[in-house]
């Protein structure tokens, strides 16, 4: 059946072909939305991406060093506010630099602590591990891994994702503080981890389309089938013509030439007439 024969039954069925667009139309919004009070919500979710980087380090700046000291700094400030380190400071609190292989071993444990229950059980809302994605950049020459760590959060809204990205950043902040602090180790020596980029919110996944599309094509289907279906129950008058058989079979005799009649006689009256 070619395109022309659809397009005939549709049009001539074509308050059932209107009854089944507007429907496949209302089903495959029913499909991605629900109704509420306040209107329409969409069903499913989308997912954001939220990354920032982590930059573990110690006080000193030892990143802007040519040469690592060999011995304690004792009469230098080493940060600035609550924090900084006094000149002629105690011991404890001196500046003692570590290997900057330390501080890349450490950013990669650190990638490991931020998908861990200890770090995400204070998260508000108690994330997933599946929700977090942390890793450790590596240098661009080599294989060196270098002490900044990626920290990827993923959450429904692009809001949510930054702010889930900055709670699990301050989670593993507060931890290390508090493990600091419960061994006592000096100002100078602790490990710093400093946001070096702000978590931006990019999207992941858009909320899938799939359920309208397929309930669209389902009831588009269906109409057609309908169309159809009628279009046998009730033909066209018209349409009669198309069950005779035109190819009539014709015997040997038939097909023969008719044969020559003789002439008739001409007809001759005789007779009297009548008075």
């Amino acid at each position: 059946m070619n395109l022309a024969r659809h397009a005939s039954v549709l049009w001539r069925f074509r308050r059932v072909t209107a009854a089944g667009v507007v429907l496949g139309i209302i089903l495959a919004v029913l499909a991605s939305y629900r109704v509420s009070s306040s209107g329409l919500k969409p069903r499913g979710s989308a997912t954001y991406s939220a990354v920032s980087s982590i930059w573990v380090t110690q006080p000193g700046f030892p990143e802007g060093r040519v040469v690592l000291p060999e011995q304690q700094i004792d009469d230098a400030v080493t940060a600035s506010g609550d924090d900084a380190v006094e000149e002629n400071a105690a011991p404890a609190d001196q500046v003692e630099f570590a290997d900057p292989a330390r501080l890349a071993a450490l950013g990669d444990l650190y990638s490991k602590l931020l998908t861990s229950d200890e770090v995400l059980r204070p998260v508000p809302g108690r994330p997933k591990a599946e929700q977090i994605t942390a890793s450790p950049f590596l240098a661009s020459s080599g294989g060196l891994v270098l002490p900044v760590i990626q920290l990827t959060a993923d959450a429904p809204s692009s809001a949510a994702a930054r702010k889930l990205n900055e709670d699990v950043f301050k989670s593993l902040s507060s931890l290390i503080e508090d493990q600091q602090d419960a061994n006592q180790i000096g100002k100078g020596q602790r490990i710093e981890l400093k946001l070096i980029d702000a978590p931006e919110a990019t999207l992941k996944s858009a909320r899938k389309k799939t359920a309208s599309i397929l309930v669209l094509l389902m009831c588009l289907l269906g109409t057609v089938a309908v169309a159809h279906l009628l279009e046998g129950l009730r033909p066209r008058p018209e349409d009669n013509l198309d069950d005779i058989d035109w190819d009539i079979e014709l015997d040997d005799e038939d097909t023969e030439a008719p044969a020559a009649e003789e002439p008739s006689q001409p007809y001759v009256f005789s007779g009297r007439r009548q008075q």
